[in-house]
Formats: structure tokens, C-alpha cells, sequence
């Protein structure tokens, strides 16, 4: 049976039915003003899902100012939640001052630089963006993390403000429950088209989100249909009274949700 495979090129491109709820809340951890001495002041740091990639927003703040060259934000990364791998267990620092970011990797207890694609920084109104690929972090779906702003030190053994202060926040990701798929039309006629609205899953922390894979395939009679576009197909004229079967899988950054199957008699 051919089935038809549909990758999401972003949110908007397979955007949910009306009143779905956006993909999931963002991780907010606050940080206590005016414990940073002589570093930057981080107040808060928002860590959220976009596709492929975590995104995290540092917030400072007033004064003093986050300088090119002289202060440094330190993200220490454990993607693999492992405590024996790494210092401290992190494997991964992302380094950023107002200009630009790079990523380092621990190799032979040293931090050595790593060539990455799309990994992207902008400091702006005391808010610093940070766009860190997961297949750079080898593609986990979760992270432990913390956030260090200092005096340029990437040692950290100068003053430092540090969020959280009680140690590692975790980051992850929630896995893909159930597949959301309805047909249009609702009644499928013999000899027209019929196909599959927007595909979106639900996730285990109750919300929803667009599909970012979708594979699809249909048969009437026990016939696979031939495809007629992403996820659509053109029923036979014979078909009225048959039953129009049609299979969906759908998957979520990575996470899979147990396949869905639609089942209508064809008029």
C-alpha cells in the first residue's frame, strides 16, 4: 500500500483547527535581581520548543549593560542527563555576548569548538535570543541546563550570576499521544476527491500542535488508492456504499503518536 508522506515546513504550515491551543508553554525561570555583583544581571530565562530547535531568551537586567567582548552568557548543556560525561556532566556550552554565539563541546577535558548549522543569537533591549538546533545537541528531546552570565570568564571562576541558583533546570520536550485528522469532506462522494484537513497531535502535557510528519494512505474495498495530492486521493465512481479506510501516522519533533484510523461509507 503507497502511502503519502507530508513534512510540516513550519507551524504555520499545517496551523490547527480553530481553538486547538498553541504548542506547549514555554519553561519560565526567574532569577533574583541584584545578585549578580559585578556580572550581568539575569532576571529571567525562558526556554521554549520552536521546530527543531530550543529557543531560550535571557533577560538582564538595566545595568550593567551586556558588552561585546567583556561579559559572556555561558548555557551549559547536558543533553545526554548524564552526571559522568562532561564537567558536572555537561557536555555542550553555548557561549554568546551582545554580538554573536558559538558552541563548544567537551573532548579530552577540553572545550573545543563545534561547527553548527543554525545556530543564531540577537541581543536586543537587554534580552538575549539564543536559537540552539537539537541536532546539534544529537538530537535529544530534552536537556538539563544552566544559564551563567560573567565577567567574559568562559573558566566561570569569577563573579557570575547563575539561573537557576539551586541547580539544573530540565527542558523536555512532551511526547505525541494522539493523532488529531478529520476528512473532507465530512461525507465523501463516489467518483470525487476526499483528503485529510490539517493533521495535528496531542501531547502528553494536553497540548497541541501541528504534525510535523504525516504519512497517510487509503483504500475502499480493501484497495489502496492511488494519491492525488498531499494526503487526498479521487474515490472510484463504483464506490458508493463501500467503506472509505484511511490510515494516518502522524509524529511530533521526533515523537511518534499511535497511528490513527478513519472509517466512513462513501455515498
Amino acid at each position: 500500500m503507497r502511502a503519502v508522506v507530508l513534512r510540516a515546513a513550519g507551524v504555520a504550515a499545517l496551523a490547527l483547527a480553530a481553538g486547538a491551543a498553541a504548542v506547549p508553554a514555554p519553561l519560565v525561570i526567574a532569577d533574583e535581581e541584584g545578585d549578580n555583583e559585578d556580572a550581568p544581571d539575569v532576571v529571567e530565562v525562558r526556554v521554549a520548543s520552536e521546530p527543531g530547535v530550543f529557543a531560550f531568551r535571557i533577560s538582564f537586567a538595566a545595568a550593567p549593560p551586556l558588552t561585546s567582548g567583556e561579559q559572556l552568557v555561558s548555557v551549559l548543556v547536558d543533553a545526554d542527563r548524564d552526571e559522568t560525561t562532561g564537567p558536572e556532566g555537561f557536555e555542550y556550552a553555548l557561549r554568546a555576548d551582545a554580538s554573536a554565539a558559538r558552541l563548544e563541546t567537551w573532548i579530552d577535558a577540553v572545550w573545543e569548538p563545534a561547527s553548527v548549522r543554525g545556530l543564531r543569537s540577537s541581543f536586543a533591549s537587554s534580552v538575549l535570543s539564543l536559537v540552539l538546533p537539537r541536532a546539534a545537541v544529537g538530537g535529544t528531546r530534552a536537556i538539563d541546563f544552566l544559564v551563567v552570565a560573567s565577567e567574559g570568564d568562559t573558566d566561570l571562576e569569577g563573579t557570575a550570576d547563575i539561573a537557576p541558583e539551586l541547580g539544573n533546570a530540565t527542558f523536555a520536550l512532551p511526547d505525541a499521544r494522539r493523532v488529531e485528522a478529520t476528512l473532507r469532506p465530512v461525507a465523501p462522494r463516489a467518483g470525487r476527491p476526499v483528503g485529510l484537513g490539517p493533521v495535528g497531535v496531542v501531547l502528553s502535557d494536553g497540548s497541541r500542535a501541528p504534525a510535523s510528519v504525516v504519512v497517510c494512505s487509503a483504500t475502499v474495498r480493501g484497495r489502496p488508492l492511488p494519491g492525488a495530492g498531499r494526503c487526498s486521493w479521487r474515490l472510484p465512481r463504483n464506490g458508493a456504499g463501500a467503506m472509505l479506510v484511511v490510515h494516518v501516522r502522524a509524529a511530533w519533533e521526533g515523537s511518534q503518536a499511535p497511528a490513527r484510523t478513519l472509517r466512513v461509507r462513501v455515498r
